[in-house]
Formats: C-alpha cells, structure tokens, sequence
C-alpha cells in the first residue's frame, strides 16, 4: 500500500501538462534522465497517440552510450487524463521494456528537481 501512495505522489509532480508540446517535452525530459550521456541526444522522430482520455507519446531518438558510440533508441510515454483535465504521467518505455517501479519513480524525481 505504501508503495501506491508513493507512485501516486510521482505522478502527481507532473500533473498539469495539457498541451501535446508540453507532454512531449516531459517525455524527452523523462528520457534525458535515464541516458548515459544526455547532452547527445538528438530526436529522431516523434509519434503522438491520442483520444479523449490518453496521449502516449513514442519518439526514437540517437544518443551515444557508455563506451561513446551512437545509437538508436526508443522511448514511449504514457499519459491519462485526470478529474481536473490535465494529463499524469503513468507508464513509460525504453527500448519497448517497461520502466520498473524504482526507474520509474527515479525518472519522475530526476524532472522534478530539473524544474
């Protein structure tokens, strides 16, 4: 139970995205967390899925690794509407494996402090 409390108090810190700009850029921010050398990040190409009550955002991007070389990658954000309107942030994906509880709840840290 404790650990429901604490995702939900993750996903709260990025309540408040509407637009899909706005989710978009929390996606690459997500992102930028998890990669060995954020500053090569470069976006590929960006897909957003939407309806009503969810977006998921899915972009490749190149970045280098640990050992410097370049690679492709992808990573996937998802979103669902909250009672106020705005979207939370509820799952996310790199290289179509799911974030674990601890990356997850990581990542969401990580864009929190950055703002």
């Amino acid at each position: 139970m404790k650990n429901i409390g604490i995702i939900l108090i993750a996903i709260g810190v990025l309540t408040g995205c509407k637009g899909s700009d706005k989710i978009l850029a929390e996606c690459e921010n997500g992102l930028k967390t998890l990669l060995k050398s954020p500053r090569t990040y470069q976006l590929a190409d960006k897909k957003i899925h939407t309806d009503e009550n969810s977006r998921r955002i899915t972009v490749e991007f190149d970045a280098q690794n640990g050992y410097g070389a370049l690679m492709r990658g992808t990573f996937s954000c998802d979103f669902k509407r909250d009672k106020t309107g705005n979207f939370e942030l509820i799952g996310a994906a790199l290289n179509h494996r799911y974030l674990d509880e601890s990356e997850f709840l990581g990542m969401v840290s990580d864009i929190a402090r950055s703002r």
